[in-house]
């Protein structure tokens, strides 16, 4: 805005017209907000269009007092009436009379301030707003307050940048004020050690209407992007500084400039998906850093302080050293064994870890920074995201009492943590119980937690010892055998628990388990399967509900063969991957690929939806950068197109800024596995996100969506890239654009836009087709080969270290929940299960104890033979990554084929898995499914056969193997 000098002087000299120009504008700001919120939520029927109507003239500033024989008197007159009984009828009066002071050319503000009051008023009284009507008296408040600012010019921003940083509350009203294209100008006229401190003032001030679902111009959608951008820049410096580290290799760290509060609750405010997602992804970040800072305390707490204390000590001296550090009785008795000097070890560990958090103010600001994070997080996240992260964080021994009492509430209200919780968090001393028990047992966590709390009077920090005694023995807690090994004398106690476990094998094969347990035993079948499985994210109380309703189907695998005692799994391991002689690995190809998902070749100038749009257009037009063709497109755009995965301007995607994370070069001698996240970055994630997330962006950025539309709508546009897909065997159908946006024209925001949804879903549909077909295909291939270049390596005949595993076949009620014990989607179809005689699970097996993943199989006609088809080929999530996976694959193969000579009357030595989908039905282990697929999809072309794998899922394709 152009001002004159002499204008700039009169504000410096005016400090009360200075200051008007600025908070009635951030004032007009917000409550065009809220306004535009409430009525969005309005149905506007036939007979209400005309009060609608007079709300949009009162809310455009136009008059139609004139032709009413009314005084402003008399309107304050009628207002003062209704000020105690109708809060929004005065409010409505005293704008009036606002308007109609305004319109005779005096002074509005004291009758606009009555107003705004009782609309405030009406607000906290809870008055509903149900018609058009009720909305008369903000759209008169908005209507008047624009002509205000109309007559009132808005300073420079150094004339502001002279006197704001004195005044917080203006600084606030500023933000919502200030131009983008002037932020850099104003803060550099602040004096340099106050720009930080604004910087982040102003934003949180203004993400506050910058909501998602109130972006409504570019110039909103811009600055949202670069709010969030600046925002997410602020915690990566904040959380390398906590580490110790440098940031983007700058020689100064981070200081106290800002406030964690400011960037979590500016994320707060900008709501949506992708805020979520960047709070999921900050929580995920900051919280592996902090266990690492405390794994490293720890064992620097072990080796300088602890075992030099008990090093050249006798047992019995050793047991009381550590009673007298922790405080025990004199008199205490506790059984002088090795399991008691362990537990008092880690108790006294702990302490020193406690205290050491509490002294060390370095460790104090990271735990702080931590849990705001943490605390915002909760609040905003409605999934169980935010609780499965604060569990993490609860578990550490370094985290005060306090903050562990917060967040156990917290999450007891959310209904994440039992409600029995709460009971036990008045007692402090029980703290460090419930944090072991979360850190090695969180998936049984409330299960537990139940159990105890059905023992009347029952002090964790008192029985400690007993509880983790008999987790160690039975490894879960269930009411029913915990009170039995209770029961049962110290001596008794193990053999109980080694009764209990020398039944766990027959849940494992093919008998039936409602049988399996003498009459006055019953009491605990649902028990013992839960022992067994341990299925995730299922409770016990769930598992004896769905146990009641699931029969054995044992005699489905009738007049089969194989052992009962399971097939035995030698697996071998571990394998290095080294690149073969001869060969070389193309670096620079490689670290591009990074590059790309980076979004490095981003203009951070621009918003993100300007970028998008056009470099699509550039894409398509072939006006990308040199050498470039339909197999090889430019490479500046297309890195701005993919780097919608890595989701940086919207906060989507920690997968990819994981992997990126973990490979902040690429190098020689990390390749290997660099291909391989590669590989499922470009394979099975873009299959599963890019479109989405396109469509997604489409439905939350308006800017982004009619960029996109208007691009599409374009002839030369759409010829060009007609003629590209149908050059990459693609067709488009453009007539179903057409329909899409015949059918969304005409229809307000307010009551939304189907045929625009339908047009989005066009949108993001083609624009997937075209850069999965003209460069994710290709570089899938260059990933493929550049992986063919490494070979495997073994120490020959050196085993992994696992106990004893098995594969066991069967089809008893307990083996359904190996589903949920491996993370299944279909842990809760019983009906498969039940209905499909020639379905039967594997349920792979440690020491005949513990399930550590599972295969299903089913017997099908393929190609009119009776055939093994192979799928959910799933170990456990907390097992995969300790597994050499072909070597697994190679023993559940070896099973199979065992299985067909076992029983050539029944089936063929011909062995199939299926295709792979966005569902996963091969495996939702990516280790598993790209191995798979590299292995034999991709190189073979399939078998057609349409087959059911779940209830609400089918294939069409399997691959023998």
């Amino acid at each position: 805005m152009n001002e004159t000098n002499t204008e700039n002087q009169n504000y410096a000299n005016n400090s009360d017209e200075f200051r008007l120009a600025i908070s009635a504008r951030a004032d007009m700001r917000r409550r065009e907000l809220a306004f535009d919120q409430e009525l969005s939520t309005l149905t506007i029927s036939d007979e209400d269009k005309t009060d609608y109507g007079e709300v949009i003239k009162a809310l455009k500033g136009q008059s139609f007092l004139e032709a009413q024989n009314f005084s402003v008197e008399d309107y304050t007159d009628y207002a003062t009436k209704y000020v105690d009984t109708a809060p929004n009828l005065a409010a409505q009066y005293y704008a009036r009379a606002a308007q109609l002071e305004q319109l005779s050319g005096g002074d509005p503000s004291s009758l606009l301030a009555e107003a705004r009051h009782f609309i405030d008023e009406g607000k906290s009284q809870g008055i509903p707003k149900t018609t058009p009507g009720d909305f008369l008296p903000d759209a008169l408040v908005l209507g008047v307050q624009r002509q205000i600012i109309q007559n009132t010019v808005l300073p420079a921003p150094n004339e502001v940048a002279r006197v704001i940083i004195d005044d917080p509350d203006l600084l606030d009203d500023y933000a919502l004020v200030l131009p983008e294209n002037q932020r850099t100008q104003f803060l550099g006229d602040l004096p340099e050690e106050d720009r930080i401190a604004a910087s982040l003032r102003l934003d949180t001030a203004v993400s506050a209407v910058l909501e998602t679902a109130s972006v409504h111009t570019e110039d909103d959608a811009h600055q949202r992007d670069l709010v969030k951008y600046r925002t997410t820049k602020a915690f990566l410096k904040s959380l390398k500084s906590l580490s110790g580290e440098k940031y983007l290799g700058s020689e100064t760290k981070f200081g106290d400039e800002w406030t964690t509060e400011q960037i979590t609750e500016t994320l707060s405010n900008l709501r949506g998906n992708d805020s979520l997602r960047l709070l999921r992804s900050m929580s995920e970040r900051t919280t592996k850093d902090l266990k690492e800072v405390n794994k490293k305390i720890t064992k620097e707490i072990n080796k300088g302080v602890i075992n030099p204390a008990l090093e050249g000590k006798k047992k019995d001296e050793q047991l009381a050293f550590l009673k007298q550090k922790l405080d025990f009785p004199e008199d205490a008795e506790l059984p002088l064994t090795d399991e008691t000097i362990r537990e008092l070890r880690g108790r006294w560990r702990d302490k020193l870890l406690q205290e050491k958090a509490e002294n060390d103010p370095k460790m104090a600001e990271f735990i702080g920074f931590t849990a705001t994070v943490l605390d915002t997080l909760v609040d905003t996240d409605e999934s169980i995201r935010g609780g499965v992260l604060a569990m993490r964080f609860l578990e550490m021994t370094a985290l005060p009492p306090e903050m562990f009492d917060h967040f156990c509430q917290k999450l007891v209200s959310r209904e994440y943590f039992t409600p029995q919780l709460a009971d036990y968090l008045t007692d402090s001393r029980n703290i460090s119980v419930l944090k072991k028990v979360m850190g090695k047992y969180g998936t049984q966590f409330n299960t537990i937690i139940d159990t105890l709390h059905q023992i009347p009077n029952y002090s964790l920090a008192d029985n400690e010892l007993e509880i983790f005694a008999a987790l160690s023995d039975l490894e879960t807690l269930t009411p029913r055998i915990y009170y039995r090994y209770r029961s049962k004398s110290p001596e008794d106690r193990r053999k109980f628990a080694e009764q209990i476990r020398s039944l766990k094998p027959q849940f494992f094969r093919n008998v039936p388990i409602k049988s399996i347990l003498h009459r006055h035993d019953q009491d605990i079948l649902a028990e013992m399967v839960y022992h067994a499985y341990k299925p995730v994210d299922m409770t016990y109380d769930k598992v004896a509900e769905m146990l009641r309703n699931i029969p054995d189907c044992t005699e489905h695998l009738d007049g089969y063969n194989f052992p009962q005692d399971g097939y035995e799994l030698n697996l071998t391991g571990p394998v290095n991957f080294v690149v073969e002689k001869g060969k070389s690995v193309d670096m620079s190809r490689l670290r591009n690929f990074r590059e790309l998902l980076a979004g490095e070749r981003v203009d951070r100038e621009k918003p993100y939806a300007e970028n998008f749009t056009q470099a699509l257009q550039k894409l398509v037009l072939n006006e990308q950068t040199e050498g470039s063709n339909v197999r090889n497109p430019g490479q500046e755009e297309l890195g701005v197109i993919l780097s919608i995965l890595n989701g940086e301007h919207r906060g989507q995607a920690s997968f990819v800024h994981d992997f990126l994370d973990r490979f902040p070069q690429v190098t020689q001698q990390d390749a290997y596995g660099y291909l391989q996240g590669l590989g499922e970055i470009y394979g099975i994630f873009f299959d599963d996100n890019f479109k989405q997330t396109i469509a997604e962006n489409l439905r939350q950025v308006p800017e982004l969506s009619d960029g996109l539309t208007k691009l599409f709508s374009n002839t030369e546009f759409r010829e060009a890239l007609s003629q590209k897909m149908q050059t990459l065997g693609e067709r488009i159908d453009w007539n179903v654009f057409e329909r899409s946006l015949q059918q969304g024209r005409g229809l307000t925001r307010f009551l939304g836009n189907r045929g625009q949804e339908t047009a989005q879903q066009f949108m993001a549909t083609t624009v997937t087709r075209l850069i999965k077909t003209g460069y994710i295909e290709t570089v899938r291939k260059e990933v493929h080969t550049e992986m063919n270049k490494f070979v495997a390596t073994t120490d020959e005949g050196k085993v992994v270290r696992h106990g004893e595993l098995k594969l066991f076949v069967t089809k008893n009620a307990a083996s359904f929940f190996a589903k949920a014990s491996a993370g299944l989607c279909t842990k809760e179809q019983i009906d498969p299960f039940t209905d499909w005689e020639n379905l039967f699970n594997m349920p792979i097996v440690e020491n005949e104890a513990v399930v550590r993943g599972m295969v299903e199989a089913r017997i099908v006609d393929v190609k009119g033979k009776p055939s093994i088809v192979l799928r959910a080929v799933n170990p456990n999530a907390d097992w995969v990554d300790k597994v050499n996976v072909p070597s697994l694959w190679e023993g559940i193969l070896k099973t199979a084929h065992q299985f067909a000579q076992d029983n050539p009357d029944r089936v063929t030595d011909n062995i199939y898995i299926v295709q792979n989908d966005s569902w996963h039905p091969l495996s939702n282990r990516s280790q598993v499914s790209s191995y798979l697929e590299q292995r034999y999809i991709k190189s073979k072309p399939g078998v057609s056969l349409n087959l059911q794998v779940a209830a609400n899922h089918s294939i069409e394709k399997v691959y023998r193997v």
